[in-house]
């Protein structure tokens, strides 16, 4: 039985992928560096702001220095247009809310900044449908190491030996609706559930 549910945040619980990429072509244009599509910013996304940065900065702009200040010039951009067009994918406040029906403790575990996390969880779902929100902080590696993600399991009572909780991770494309309905009949059974673009698994670890 999951006891325990997990969630990425972006392209998993809500579709960020447009503010992130406007957000992105504005520090780009502000410097005269070439844009990019969404589609372009899909494939640069997933392993945290500061390698997003990394991946949109033009070679001749990727000393520390420059990095650290293009990190701090798009964090302020974003923060400041974070909700512009994001917005939860279909299904997720029913599937969260169904979780909290059950009794099933669900939390977020992300790479984005762990202040943005927090305000933008609170901002499109409230408070207490998680038991805890953890994104990227100092000294926590950013996944897929798993020790941030151990770090969260062992905070929320989460036994990560044991087959009672289930990881949920997408690629910008959102929890689809059908895994929506697959994942709360598994909150009761354990089952693996997914598809080819929204991983939903029960595990005995990573």
């Amino acid at each position: 039985m999951i006891k325990t549910v997990l969630f990425d945040l972006d392209g998993t619980l809500l579709n960020t992928i447009d503010d992130l990429a406007d957000a992105g072509n504005w520090v780009c244009a502000q410097h005269g560096w070439p844009t990019f599509t969404v589609e372009q910013f899909k494939h640069m996304v997933g392993n945290g702001i500061p390698k997003l940065v990394e991946r949109f900065s033009p070679e001749n702009a990727r000393t520390p220095e420059q990095l650290a200040a293009t990190l701090a010039e798009f964090t302020a951009r974003y923060d400041a247009h974070k909700e512009d067009k994001t917005a939860p994918y279909p299904g997720i406040p029913e599937l969260l809310d169904e979780l909290r029906a059950k009794g099933v403790p669900c939390a977020v575990f992300s790479n984005k900044a762990d202040p943005l996390c927090g305000k933008i969880i609170a901002h499109y779902f409230g408070t207490g449908r998680f038991a805890a929100v953890r994104g990227s902080r100092p000294g926590v590696p950013t996944k897929p190491d798993p020790a941030g993600l151990y770090a969260l399991m062992d905070e929320i009572g989460a036994d990560r030996l044991r087959r009672t909780f289930c990881a949920v991770h997408g690629i910008h494309d959102g929890v689809p609706l059908a895994a929506v309905q697959k994942i709360a009949r598994a909150s009761a059974r354990g089952d693996h559930v997914g598809n080819g673009q929204c991983q939903i698994l029960a595990v005995d670890g990573l």
